[in-house]
Order: structure tokens, then sequence, then C-alpha cells
């Protein structure tokens, strides 16, 4: 399937619907990276990544690490709590995604850094990841 970060064919055979959802969060991911700014885009195994540098450190955000486990989720929805792709030097953090897809989870993340990032509210607990 085509997305903004490229080609991306997930490991398990999706029908339509499921893959039109992932390519729609996806695009959804695409634009929030680029409205809130100081994000970019870099590429690592031949995996894209959306990374930014936050107090020394860097946020990245496997793509398609993510769209993989979506493409799981809607193909064997019995899978359990999945941990969502984000690492901080390299290192995975421990979030975990219950419900809806990965991408999305992400693109609240994205939002959530903007914001904390712009002072619109404080989040320690994440804030603290960078400290």
């Amino acid at each position: 399937m085509e997305t903004p970060f490229g080609p991306f064919e997930p490991t398990v055979e999706l029908n339509d619907d499921a893959t039109s959802r992932i390519c729609r969060a996806l695009d959804w991911l695409e634009k929030i990276m680029n409205m809130v700014g100081g994000f970019s885009s870099d590429v690592s195994e031949g995996q894209p990544l959306i990374v930014k540098t936050i107090n020394g450190k860097r946020l990245e955000i496997p793509v398609f690490e993510a769209a993989e486990l979506d493409a799981q989720q809607e193909y064997d929805d019995s899978l359990p709590s999945l941990q969502v792709p984000f690492r901080i030097d390299g290192v995975q953090q421990n979030l975990v995604g219950k419900t809806g897809l990965m991408i999305d989870t992400l693109t609240c993340a994205l939002l959530m850094l903007q914001s904390m990032d712009s002072g619109i509210f404080e989040l320690s607990w994440f804030k603290e990841l960078f400290e």
C-alpha cells in the first residue's frame, strides 16, 4: 500500500476496509507531524521514523512498526494489548495501546509533545521521559 512515508506491505493479508483504515491513519499522522512542526523524518534500517530532539534526547517513532502492529491487530483482534513503538535515545518506552490503532496513539503523542513544548499544558509524567 502507498503511504505518505513510502510503500508499506504488512506481513498479514488485510481486507479493503482494514487497509483503508491504516492508510487513513498514516495520512493523518503525516498531516499532524507537518502541522505541529518541530518533527522531522528519518530512515533507519529501511524503517521511516518520525524524530524530534527534546532536551538533548532523541525521540523516535517508527512509523511502519506501528502500521505492522495495526495490521496484525486488524487481522486478529484477539491479540493482547501491544507495546506502542516509541523510543527515546533508542530505548523502548513503556507505552501500551489497549484499543484503537497504534498509529492513532502515536498521532496523539505528537500532539501531546507539541502541547508540552508550547507550554499549553503540563504533562509531568510525559515530560519526565525527556529529563
